[in-house]
């Protein structure tokens, strides 16, 4: 018996044993970019490859669920039975079993432990404990074996079996390339973001169109079956009405007589619904494609994420300062240690949204396009159009010093006084402020600079040096001429 149940663990770990030898020969090929993981050091090697496996090991759990979900799907087009029922219960209580290991899998890898449990990681101290107890709820929703009371009612239930085929498209997504931990890791390295474009460009194109396809074929499949159980009739009708419910044509030609019959249809108004909205999204999504409108959408989705940020950044600090006034001091009973429980609960999911809209605030102003008609500049832009204001506020203060020349010195025969030069520097002044101001404007607005001929303004620093000498030599002169007040009289007016 010990050798038979020994065969039996060693075939259903099959898979994910083999997906751990690929693992290891992973860690020992050399990338194409010219990176090998032998360079680096053993703890993140180790770590990498536990990770690794721990990634392969939930992607292998999450496709026997997929696998019981359709099975259960199966069983519920069959008549309904006590042994049908018993059947569907237990298949249920082993994809139970599998979202718990399944997500005690992501309380080890996702990085973001309860700050109660420190040492140990569960999936009770997991920020995903709300999702997990969803999708329970989900595969506890089934007709009991045993019925007592208000049969036509749970008799219907089992119409609601098919939602768990959400598992097939969840095994799909998990299975693409770029959702394993390596690729995130050597992504978060190279400070590179994992956007659609990056799937594409990684053999992942069309990957929404795959998810809408399989998402249509299934829900059609599914309602088909549904109807052709409820109504008594053939697979061909019930197919034929599915898909006149699925894309709200409406023939009229069949209509539902019964009660699971008329729920059926509801079930195809619903899912029509979402797929249309779908498909419609992805269609204008790839036919509308405008820089500006992209650009304000993302500058908008900016602004809304700044906000979220820095609400959800007090009430951490708001959550974290209560969990500590609770945790600092010894609990006195079960009341204290419950708040404590369910405030590090609280702290744990506040902490995992802010992660989260950080991640996405980042995402977002990185992807913000810098064109001309947002006013953001390029850096080499920028430069070229800081040095072009250099030459031009040097061409302007030359033209402020030949002016101040010919308006107080040249062609005069006694210096100038001290009013008249402070006359000049100051009017001066103004002139420089407003086309300091101007030229702000200008540069902000992103308009276009005139060309700046460096060797002519060459020439005339060097007229300029000559001038800003014999213009210092007045003004010390003037100096020395200026008018003193005594000692006695500048300290009796202070």
């Amino acid at each position: 018996m010990f050798n038979l149940l020994r065969r039996k663990t060693r075939a259903v770990t099959l898979g994910p044993r083999l997906l751990g030898t690929r693992v290891k020969h992973l860690l020992r090929d050399g990338l194409y970019i010219d990176v090998s993981l032998q360079s680096a050091p053993l703890v993140v090697t180790k770590e990498i490859a536990s990770l690794e496996l721990l990634a392969a090991y939930q992607c292998w759990m999450r496709g026997v669920q997929a696998l019981l979900a359709i099975i259960v799907f199966v069983l519920s087009l069959l008549p309904s039975t006590a042994v049908v029922d018993w059947t569907i219960l237990v298949v249920s209580g082993a994809a139970v079993l599998i979202i718990l290991r399944v997500y005690s899998i992501k309380a080890e890898y996702t990085g973001l432990t309860n700050v109660l449990y420190e040492g140990h990681r569960n999936i009770f101290t997991s920020p995903f404990l709300l999702q997990m107890l969803l999708e329970i709820l989900i595969w506890c929703i089934q007709t009991p074996p045993l019925i007592f009371f208000w049969r036509p009612f749970f008799e219907l239930l089992n119409y609601f079996l098919f939602v768990r085929l959400y598992t097939v498209v969840v095994y799909v997504h998990n299975a693409a390339y770029v959702y394993r931990f390596f690729c995130r890791a050597m992504a978060a390295v190279a400070a590179f973001p994992l956007t659609t474009t990056f799937t594409i460009r990684t053999a992942l194109a069309y990957r929404k169109a795959k998810v809408a396809s399989l998402a249509t074929v299934v829900s059609w499949a599914a309602l088909s079956f549904l109807y052709a159980k409820a109504e008594q009739v053939s697979l061909y009708d019930g197919s034929w009405y599915a898909f006149q419910a699925i894309s709200t044509v409406g023939c009229r030609d069949s209509t539902p007589a019964t009660a699971a019959g008329k729920l059926v249809a509801f079930l195809a108004w619903v899912v029509s619904f979402a797929l249309i909205a779908y498909l419609v999204v992805i269609v204008h999504g790839s036919l509308v494609d405008d820089a500006n409108e992209h650009n304000m959408y993302i500058l908008i989705r900016c602004h809304r994420l700044s906000h979220m940020v820095r609400e959800d950044s007090a009430r951490v600090i708001q959550t974290a300062w209560r969990f500590y006034r609770l945790h600092s001091y010894p609990p006195a009973g079960v009341v204290r240690r419950v708040k404590a429980l369910f405030c590090a609960w609280a702290l744990t999911r506040h902490i995992s949204r802010l992660r989260r809209e950080r991640q996405e605030w980042t995402d977002a102003t990185q992807r913000f396009r810098a064109i001309s008609s947002t006013g953001v500049l390029e850096p080499e832009q920028e430069e070229q159009l800081r040095q072009l204001l250099r030459a031009a506020q040097q061409a302007q203060q030359k033209a402020d010093v030949e002016a101040f020349f010919r308006s107080c010195v040249e062609g005069r025969d006694t210096l100038p006084t001290r009013q008249e030069v402070e006359r000049a520097v100051t009017s001066n002044a103004r002139v420089e402020d407003l086309y300091s101001s101007a030229t702000d404007v200008a540069g902000g607005a992103g308009a276009v600079m005139a060309n700046v001929d460096v060797s002519s303004l060459l020439k005339k620093v060097e007229m300029l040096e000559s001038i800003c000498s014999r213009l210092t030599m007045a003004i010390e002169a003037l100096a020395v001429m200026a008018p003193t007040n005594p000692p006695s009289l500048a300290h009796s007016h202070s």
